[in-house]
């Protein structure tokens, strides 16, 4: 679920299309909800990963677009924020404690709309990382007229291979023990430069 953010101006345009100001701030919410009325809970159970968002210019509307077809840009990431691998703190870790993630779209973007995706990437099973990306409809507004190019656009699928950094990590090794820093997969974050 997305919700607005702090300071945020989120509203819906039409069914499935959200409303932000460039700039704004904006949080998503994970949860789950089960089919037995007396199991409904929230969770995210995955401390160890990193955490990334991507937005993707939609030629005219979102809904005549195809995903794989969209160039997509890495606008917020959180990674390993301190400690050693197999017990640091995480981005997951901090969705797993808030079961929220709240990040700001850049203030330079240009107006119009976009897919953004959020993607959590756990990595508590050695060598066997798992993808949890959910995505949203958005209309930005106001802006910079700005966009992204070159190295910080990326496809999906294929933005990542099992051999790109930060993504088939054992992190139970004796090495990792000793390791204090991750590069999270994908392209670099872009910020409006």
């Amino acid at each position: 679920m997305v919700k607005p953010g702090p300071r945020s101006f989120l509203q819906k345009l039409r069914p499935g299309l959200l409303l932000l100001p460039s700039g704004g701030k904006y949080m998503l919410e994970y949860s789950a909800q089960f089919t037995d009325m007396l199991d409904r809970r929230s969770q995210w159970t995955h401390a160890q990963g990193p955490v990334m968002v991507y937005m993707a210019k939609c030629a005219g509307t979102c809904t005549s677009n195809n995903s794989n077809s969209l160039q997509w840009f890495k606008i917020a990431q959180t990674g390993l924020v301190s400690g050693n691998l197999p017990n640091g703190v995480w981005g997951t870790a901090q969705v797993q404690n808030t079961l929220q993630y709240t990040s700001t779209i850049p203030a330079s973007l240009a107006a119009g709309e976009y897919l953004i995706r959020h993607e959590l990437l756990a990595l508590h099973q050695a060598n066997t990382p798992q993808f949890y990306p959910e995505c949203a409809q958005l209309t930005v507004t106001g802006g910079g007229g700005k966009t992204p190019s070159g190295s910080y656009l990326v496809k999906f699928p294929g933005a990542y291979t099992m051999s790109s950094p930060g993504v088939n990590v054992n992190i139970y090794t004796a090495e990792a023990a000793n390791t204090y820093t991750y590069t999270v997969p994908g392209p670099a974050v872009w910020n409006g430069q």
